[in-house]
């Protein structure tokens, strides 16, 4: 079993390519039939941050996958939900291959099967918390590349450093897609759950890169909008 809670909040945010997660959390009651409790928490995963609306109500999340068989595993997560607590259903990144043997399947289905069924029938999102999938992105083979093709940052004096660059170029991201999410785990995932309202990939957000006020670093930075611009500037193109 997991805490004792009674609702929380959740946000998500997207730095780059790459969301990420901060938890809230609060003590009011919940209320309602799982069914309004569902309705609620698709409506206010899917209202942007600040729309007409006003900004949508925060929902639970938590880093802890329950993928030792303790804390919030997903049938303490459904507890939670049968028992009309909002909350935003989190699981562990899938991998390898369920069909590779009994013991994987049996292991695939165990931590996945009830709460991937349950969030389908209630049309629920989910979020998935991951690694720093991009951190790939500046290993040696990769900053080797020509300055063209390479997705680490490319200093004045034209050397690849091991820090991500928001100015290189979106080819090599796919290289990050295919090795976590083009996996049978998740098209296995897919076909259990083929039409999520929404879907978050959670990151820890450790991967290396550049910083705003590293901006003038980066060469490509430089010879786009050259120096002295204001923080606010960098801020915003980073």
């Amino acid at each position: 079993m997991g805490p004792d809670l009674k609702y929380g909040g959740f946000d998500a945010m997207k730095i780059g390519s790459v969301p990420f997660v901060l938890g809230m959390f609060f003590s009011v009651a919940a209320i309602g039939s799982d069914v309004d409790v569902a309705t609620e928490i698709r409506r206010e995963a899917l209202l942007p941050p600040n729309g007409p609306a006003g900004r949508p109500l925060p929902l639970v999340s938590h880093w802890n996958m329950g993928s030792q068989g303790r804390g919030w595993t997903p049938q303490y997560q459904l507890e939670l939900l049968a028992a009309g607590h909002h909350i935003l259903p989190w699981l562990s990144w899938p991998r390898g291959n369920p069909d590779a043997s009994d013991r994987n399947a049996r292991r695939f289905d165990d931590y996945y099967g009830a709460i991937i069924a349950y969030c389908r029938e209630h049309k629920l999102p989910i979020c998935f918390r991951g690694t720093q999938w991009e951190a790939m992105l500046v290993k040696r083979q990769y900053r080797e590349l020509p300055a063209e093709e390479c997705p680490a940052v490319i200093t004045a004096e034209g050397k690849a450093i091991a820090k991500l660059s928001p100015f290189g170029p979106v080819d090599p991201w796919r290289d990050p897609a295919a090795e976590y999410v083009e996996t049978p785990a998740m098209k296995r995932l897919q076909e259990m759950y083929p039409d999520p309202p929404l879907v978050l990939f959670v990151s820890n957000n450790e991967a290396p890169d550049l910083r705003w006020h590293q901006a003038e670093q980066s060469k490509r930075y430089l010879l786009r909008y050259g120096k002295g611009r204001p923080d606010e500037f960098k801020r915003h193109v980073t």
